[in-house]
């Protein structure tokens, strides 16, 4: 029932168009056009850091697919557990997608596609998109029903103050966003200047055994760190609120217990398209049987390995037949380059100040959200007067 002077329509006659993109994967290349799925989205757009990159013929062929998305389209990812992730194109870009993700192309004439965005995150309307998911292991959206779902909304000059004002806080996370970006390029671009292009704090003077600064060496990973599996958290004890449950992937939900209390350097052993993947995981965190967390037996090894692993991908390790997995064994016989305990704990200091910046902007973030979140449900249910 819609709230008066709201009105309902399916989502079908609110769009020009609704589909998702390539049902195939083109080869990989090292230069070319980006082409992502859905773990490289979230709530406020794309991440390129990680994106697959394919030539320009078949970049081409996915254009001439309505592969692409254009600018005002609403994006909503239809896989897995990113089913949560919605935004708005601001700008068209030479991107392609893959079929994990459903561009929705709002009649403007209709709908306000920022109204549209915040809608689809409206709690009772994700409740509602749960009758056309299918699939409990991998949840998707299929389309030819989602099309048919119900949604209420008002005139067009209410929603579009209502997304001015949703998107004012949205505006806020995605500034802090790019600041964050930054910040992590910043902390690559120096990984890269001192331990790929060897131009250390004093490597004029450095002297080069077997291709390696003297002092360098070359361990395996066992010789550095210990390793945990994480475990399934127990459903009953799963909250709203508490200590972060953490996959590897993303934060899954809350828990009653902590497994780590400080930042640990994890790894994806398991799942769908991350297998390989290193993450550092949020502190008083409670890790999923996702993921393998690393003892290192000194925290400096820690940001250090985590910029060689988002060079290094761990894929190669993956030993699964049915379902990837990456094991504890594998891993402690995996070589890395270790350079001197002074130059790691130069550049530890330097990188550790960057982490804690970009954890007080994620913190603003949270905040934010929370704000907006509060408001989300009373402005799209009609009960607060815009």
């Amino acid at each position: 029932m819609c709230m008066s002077e709201w009105f309902e329509i399916t989502i079908k006659d609110l769009c020009l168009k609704i589909t998702d993109g390539s049902h195939y994967s083109p080869a990989s290349v090292m230069a070319g056009y980006p082409m992502l799925s859905v773990k490289d989205m979230d709530e406020y757009g794309f991440n390129f850091l990680n994106a697959r990159l394919i030539s320009k013929d078949d970049y081409d062929r996915l254009v001439k697919a309505d592969c692409k998305p254009l600018k005002d389209d609403v994006l909503i990812a239809k896989d897995g557990s990113y089913l949560k992730h919605v935004f708005v194109i601001k700008e068209e870009s030479d991107v392609v997608i893959l079929s994990s993700i459903a561009i929705l192309r709002p009649n403007v004439s209709i709908i306000n596609p920022y109204f549209l965005k915040h809608l689809l995150k409206a709690q009772a309307v994700r409740s509602s998109m749960s009758n056309y998911v299918t699939g409990s292991a991998l949840p998707r959206i299929i389309l030819s029903d989602f099309k048919k779902m119900k949604l209420c909304i008002p005139s067009l000059p209410t929603q579009t103050r209502i997304a001015d004002i949703l998107s004012a806080y949205d505006d806020a996370i995605e500034n802090n966003n790019h600041r964050i970006a930054l910040l992590e390029k910043a902390a690559r671009e120096l990984y890269q200047e001192w331990f790929v292009r060897f131009r250390f704090p004093g490597h004029k003077k450095a002297k080069f055994v077997n291709g390696l600064p003297e002092g360098w060496e070359v361990k395996r990973l066992e010789k550095i760190s210990d390793f945990r599996y994480g475990t399934m958290p127990n459903a009953e004890h799963i909250r709203e609120t508490g200590f972060p449950i953490f996959s590897g992937y993303r934060i899954t939900g809350y828990y009653k217990d902590w497994m780590f209390e400080n930042e640990q350097l994890v790894l994806i052993a398991r799942g769908v398209g991350g297998t390989g993947e290193v993450r550092i995981s949020p502190p008083f965190c409670y890790l999923t049987n996702l993921a393998i967390a690393f003892l290192l037996k000194t925290d400096v090894y820690k940001f250090y390995l985590y910029e060689m692993f988002q060079l290094q991908n761990l894929r190669h390790l993956d030993t699964g037949a049915a379902q990837s997995q990456i094991t504890i064994e594998n891993l402690k016989r995996y070589k890395v380059i270790i350079p001197t305990i002074d130059l790691l704990n130069e550049y530890d200091q330097i990188v550790k100040n960057i982490y804690n910046l970009k954890l007080n902007l994620q913190s603003r973030s949270q905040n934010v959200a929370r704000q907006r979140d509060l408001l989300l449900p009373r402005l799209m249910s009609g009960k607060l007067n815009v």
